[in-house]
């Protein structure tokens, strides 16, 4: 079930036109912002188009974000591609 999510997902983020890109850093900390550049290019693609929203009931893509260090972790906190609602990814470090 998880594979035909992500697939629906690729398709989605290929097509979305995200207000940023997962280059750019805006309102992230700084130990939030050098955590996140450690984080090869595609798996950041992929982080953010793979974030459950409990407003819809499914994975979507995370939209104006922020990122915290929280506990080690890096925390993203945005909002839901399609209902606006806001979702959060937790991305742990080790």
């Amino acid at each position: 079930m998880q594979g035909g999510c992500t697939g629906i997902l690729r398709t989605s983020i290929l097509q979305y036109d995200f207000p940023m890109t997962v280059e750019s850093i805006p309102n992230f900390t700084e130990p939030a912002a050098k955590l996140w550049k450690t984080i090869p290019a595609d798996i950041r693609q992929r982080l953010l188009a793979n974030v459950w929203c409990g407003q819809c009931s499914d994975a979507t893509i995370i939209t104006n974000f922020t990122g915290v260090v929280r506990k080690g972790d890096l925390l993203l906190v945005g909002k839901c591609a399609q209902c606006h609602g806001d979702v959060a990814r937790l991305i742990e470090s080790n």
